[in-house]
Parts: structure tokens; C-alpha cells; sequence
């Protein structure tokens, strides 16, 4: 990351993704709304193929029911690389982690089929939504924002009701990620700090594991420094529905400092003494929220001396660490195992003994549910 980025990323992010400043273009545009006299409109875009897009599809009609809302439905393709970065493991990935969670929200198991539109309706409406800012099927669009699928689903209820056009619960909702857990079952964490999803992931981790929750961090390097590739369109959705979560869930967001390069490495060298010292995850996790948080430039001697100390980890030692590069045959194996199971992204969590495994910092209330103690 130049120096230049690094000094104005983390003055402009604020006005982004930080809670006050969308909160306010969420008011104007409501605003705005009620000025011209509009009605509520949300746009589904929607995919028969899709097993996330079928569980949405069983929620709309409840949430039609409850919102004084217009509904458009527009069928759009499934994305092809590069917005899918792994096309086979992210096709079987879906099909799991939706036939997993929606037994637990009183869904159906999701039925998927054929396109029911024709080529060219499709390629209209995959261009709509894609000059509209999205590429994905399950999902809503409404008054500038995006949501995706029915893990979404409740944010959107809570904006419409606070703008008065409806209230109750068309959304699953997460179950609790309380504790007690099974201190003997560890679970792997595979993360990166390039990751927003890890960053609040890894905040949330931190009440489990308080909870009796044992934790074994996995770092990865991020997917375009694994040769991975992350479109402008995917980066910005990204790191808006991060935004949004964070903010929901009370985690710190907003004046980023990208990691990328040299700032993901420099952590990565100094992750083993910190693991060695039994504050490998504590190292992560304040690292994550020091770049996505924070405005900290992880590149630089003063930015990493500060993590560093937060984490109780002597500077000496760790300037010593930055020039071993045994690390890298550590992420690597990380790496390779995460692919090994089925999975690329990041975070990751995997239960070995029972092969448990699930992806998404939206998806610990499955994480917790599988440990807890009866």
C-alpha cells in the first residue's frame, strides 16, 4: 500500500462506511423519499438456481404480508468468475450452508431449478443490477442499500419499520451465541486481517471464548495475495455490508487502513511468537481492529510496534521475528487445509472431530449451537 493511500484512506473511509455518516445518507434518502411523494420499492433479485435465493424466496411472501412495501421481481444469472472466485467450491458450499441453516429457521430445504427467464431477460436484468452496484442473486435492494439473502433480511425490516411502513418478523433470527461451551472440542478459526468478515468475527470471538470456547487461529493470507481475484464491483459490496454488520453488532468500523502487502505479512511474521506466548488470537484480533478500525498503517515500524504492545508482545522480540520467514510454510499449510475442506474464504470455522464446518461471521450462532454444553 503507497504511502500517499495510506495517509488519506483512513481520513475518507469514515465518510463511507462509518455508523453516523450512513445513518445519515439512510435519513436523506428517506428524506428525499417522502418529499416526492414515492412509495417504498424493493427490488428482488431473484435465481431459481440459487439454494440461498430459494430460502429468500420462501420469506417474501410473509414479508409482503407485513410491509407496505412494492416489490420487483427481476430473475438474474447466476456470476460467473471473476465475481466467483472458486466456481466449484463455492457452488457446493452454498448447497450445504443453506440445506444447514434453514431447518434451524423453520425454512424448507431449498428446491433449485432451471431459469425460468429467458437469455435475454436475463442479460437485461444482470445488467440492471450490476449499473445498480450488485451481481448476486438473493438479493434486496432498497433505498441505495443491499441485502443479502435471508441473513440480511431483518436489517431490512428494522429500516423500513423505523420509516413506519410496516413491523414484525419475516427473518430468521440468529440463535444466541451463548455459552457454556465444551472446552475439550477445539474449534479452527481461519482468518486473515485483510478481512473485514475476520475482523468482526474475530471481536465476536472474543465472548465465547470467555465462555469456554477453544479457539485455534488459522491465518490465511487474503485471497488476491493467494492469486485470487476480487473485483471493484465485489470489494465495494463487501466492504459496505461489513460496514453495516459491524455497526449492528456494536463492533468498532470504519477508519480503515488496508493491510494489503506489507501490513498482512509483517503480522503474519510476528503471529507465531505471539501464538508461542498463548496470544496468537489476541495478536489478530488486535491487529484487524487497529486496520479496520482504527486508521493503523500495519506497514510501518510505529503502526505494528503499537499492535504489538497492545498484545503484550516485547518489540525487540517481535523486530527479531520480522526476519524469519518461517511463516510463510505456516499460512500455507493453513491454506492448503482450508482448501482441503471444501472452502477458500475467510472466516472459516471447523470442528475436527466431528467435521463440522461453516463460513461467515454470521454464522457463529452455528458455531455456538454445535458446542454448547446440554
Amino acid at each position: 500500500m503507497s504511502r500517499l493511500r495510506s495517509l488519506w484512506m483512513p481520513a475518507v473511509t469514515p465518510l463511507l462506511v462509518g455508523e453516523g455518516w450512513m445513518a445519515f445518507r439512510r435519513a436523506a434518502r428517506e428524506s428525499a423519499r417522502r418529499l416526492t411523494g414515492q412509495e417504498h420499492v424493493v427490488d428482488w433479485y431473484d435465481s431459481p438456481q440459487d439454494p440461498h435465493a430459494a430460502l429468500l424466496a420462501q420469506a417474501m411472501p410473509r414479508f409482503r404480508a407485513l410491509y407496505d412495501v412494492e416489490v420487483r421481481r427481476f430473475e438474474v444469472p447466476m456470476p460467473e468468475a471473476p465475481l466467483v472466485a472458486d466456481p466449484e467450491r463455492e457452488a457446493a458450499w452454498r448447497a450445504m450452508d443453506a440445506a444447514m441453516i434453514a431447518p434451524h429457521h423453520g425454512l424448507e430445504p431449498p428446491v433449485t431449478g432451471p431459469a425460468e427467464a429467458t437469455p435475454a431477460e436475463l442479460a437485461d436484468n444482470a445488467k440492471r443490477q450490476r449499473s445498480a452496484g450488485h451481481f448476486a442473486p438473493g438479493v434486496l435492494h432498497y433505498g441505495g442499500e443491499w441485502y443479502r439473502g435471508v441473513d440480511r433480511l431483518g436489517l431490512l425490516e428494522s429500516r423500513l419499520a423505523s420509516a413506519g411502513a410496516g413491523a414484525g418478523h419475516a427473518a430468521p433470527r440468529e440463535d444466541s451465541c451463548a455459552g457454556p461451551f465444551d472446552s475439550a472440542r477445539a474449534v479452527d478459526a481461519f482468518v486473515s486481517i485483510r478481512s473485514p468478515y475476520s475482523a468482526i468475527a474475530m471481536a465476536r470471538l472474543a465472548a465465547v471464548e470467555a465462555a469456554g470456547m477453544t479457539i485455534r487461529y488459522r491465518p490465511v493470507l487474503p485471497m488476491v495475495m493467494r492469486g485470487l481475484p476480487v473485483p471493484r464491483l465485489k470489494r465495494m459490496r463487501i466492504l459496505f455490508d461489513a460496514a453495516r454488520e459491524a455497526h449492528a453488532r456494536g463492533v468498532p468500523f470504519g477508519r480503515i487502513c488496508d493491510p494489503l502487502g506489507a501490513g498482512t505479512e509483517r503480522v503474519m511474521a510476528v503471529f507465531p511468537l505471539a501464538e508461542a506466548a498463548g496470544r496468537g488470537g489476541e495478536l489478530l484480533r488486535i491487529a484487524s481492529r487497529a486496520a479496520w478500525a482504527e486508521g493503523v498503517n500495519l506497514a510501518t515500524d510505529g503502526g505494528l510496534r503499537r499492535v504489538c504492545e497492545r498484545a503484550q508482545i516485547p518489540w525487540s522480540e517481535a523486530q527479531s521475528a520480522l526476519r524469519d520467514d518461517r511463516w510463510r510454510a505456516m499460512v500455507a499449510a493453513n491454506r492448503d487445509e482450508l482448501l482441503g475442506l471444501g472452502l477458500w474464504g475467510v472466516p472459516c470455522f471447523v470442528e475436527p472431530q466431528t467435521g463440522f464446518k461453516t463460513w461467515g461471521q454470521d454464522r457463529l450462532w452455528l458455531v455456538a449451537r454445535e458446542l454448547r454444553l446440554t
